[in-house]
């Protein structure tokens, strides 16, 4: 049991989606060779095939879904702490980490994405990669007792990113981390209010012009050290 209140009906597509937003279980569970094939290839569809072969669909989602909520523990004191009313995810993967931020006070959660794209790439890159579905995101979030009315999306691709005040961003492995902050510094700047939290995972010994246009007006609540990033937990000045 992943939970026992967590509805986590996902697709093919969906668990492949988040093997690449995720990969730290499915490498354990034997998956490398796979990884690779995606990275050299582009065929996502072989990384779900996989954990459905070897039976550990189960273990993969275990573990995946532990360690997000083992993670979420750091940051739950700082969401009830300012008690947000309008929270924007970015890279929100499947929304699992906006899910557990809707139990504090149910904000309005806006998630933004760029989905698909032509690329398929880890490690840090001028442009982010796309593997993931906004609908999926909201399907999961209603399923779980979201108030439809409490979800927006939003793929900048596609769509000017929304307008108005926030009260926090939290971007986890994804910008600052796979992706420069460049994209979104205008924007969080723009609409980020006085004392709102900014999280992101800051990828160590890489260059990022958008973080540091952002780095003079936040102050440091936290700083959790990791082998690859720092996860920042920042305050707007």
């Amino acid at each position: 049991m992943l939970s026992p209140n967590l509805n986590l009906a996902l697709s093919s597509e969906d668990l492949a989606n988040l093997v690449l937003q995720r990969t730290g279980a499915f490498i354990d569970l034997g998956g490398t060779e796979f990884v690779r094939r995606w990275i050299e290839t582009g065929e996502k569809a072989q990384l779900a095939q996989y954990l459905v072969q070897t039976g550990n669909v189960e273990e993969y989602l275990h573990r995946t879904v532990g360690e997000l909520f083992h993670e979420f523990t750091v940051l739950k004191p700082f969401f009830e702490e300012t008690t947000p009313r309008r929270v924007v995810g970015i890279g929100p993967g499947l929304a699992l980490t906006e899910l557990m931020i809707y139990g504090i006070g149910q904000p309005r959660l806006v998630l933004i994405d760029v989905e698909a794209t032509d690329q398929h790439q880890h490690l840090f890159h001028a442009q982010g990669s796309g593997y993931s579905s906004l609908e999926s995101c909201r399907r999961l979030l209603t399923n779980n007792g979201v108030d439809p009315a409490h979800i927006e999306i939003c793929n900048p691709r596609r769509h000017a990113l929304p307008e108005g005040s926030f009260d926090a961003i939290t971007s986890l492995l994804s910008m600052g981390f796979h992706f420069p902050c460049d994209e979104y510094a205008g924007f969080i700047l723009a609409g980020l209010r006085p004392g709102g939290l900014l999280i992101l995972d800051k990828r160590k010994k890489t260059e990022d012009a958008g973080w540091e246009q952002l780095r003079p007006h936040f102050d440091v609540r936290k700083i959790i050290d990791g082998p690859k990033a720092e996860r920042l937990i920042l305050a707007r000045k």
